[in-house]
């Protein structure tokens, strides 16, 4: 069964024991349960094409907070991550608005409605077929993937085997769309 939520809700089911094991974006924030990093990923910054920071070498996070801004919902991991940057760098933003779709916020910036920063794993294929264009941040934003379940779980050998797979999925050359 296949269940997508934001990571707080993933641990909750988890710690209920309705899900055996499940992936999240974050480390879990609860002590009962136990993560295991198995892919790294790079949130990346998005343009929509001949925007004007594509002319530019590095681009920082104060440079794209000039343009309308368009956020993954509150709460979503990713946005998590990104408010903690600007928060760090004391960069206050309003975003132009919110989406829970990646794919939603891909294409408002593809046709001019602002700028992004998303995983890159889930906009690599529109940056590939110029949809968007990808700029590159001065500070690469980067996060773990990671497997997580309950400390107290028996993990099955089909379990198991389900950590080893996602564990070597960059040696698989799969071509993954999450």
């Amino acid at each position: 069964k296949v269940i997508i939520r934001q990571s707080a809700a993933i641990e909750q089911l988890i710690l209920e024991d309705k899900i055996d094991i499940a992936l999240i974006e974050a480390q879990p924030e609860q002590a009962d349960i136990l993560s295991v990093p198995f892919m790294e990923d790079e949130l990346c910054a998005i343009v929509p094409p001949n925007h004007p920071l594509l002319h530019t070498v590095e681009t920082t996070l104060a440079d794209m907070a000039q343009y309308p801004f368009l956020m993954r919902e509150s709460g979503s991991a990713g946005r998590q991550i990104l408010e903690a940057c600007f928060e760090l760098q004391d960069i206050h933003i309003q975003p132009l608005w919110e989406s829970t779709s990646t794919q939603a916020i891909v294409k408002a910036v593809s046709v001019g409605l602002g700028v992004a920063v998303l995983p890159y794993l889930l906009v690599q294929k529109d940056i590939e077929e110029g949809n968007v264009c990808q700029i590159m941040l001065a500070h690469p934003l980067k996060r773990h993937l990671n497997i997580i379940y309950h400390k107290n779980k028996f993990l099955t050998e089909n379990m198991k085997a389900f950590i080893a797979l996602c564990k070597d999925i960059d040696k698989l050359n799969i071509h993954y769309k999450f």
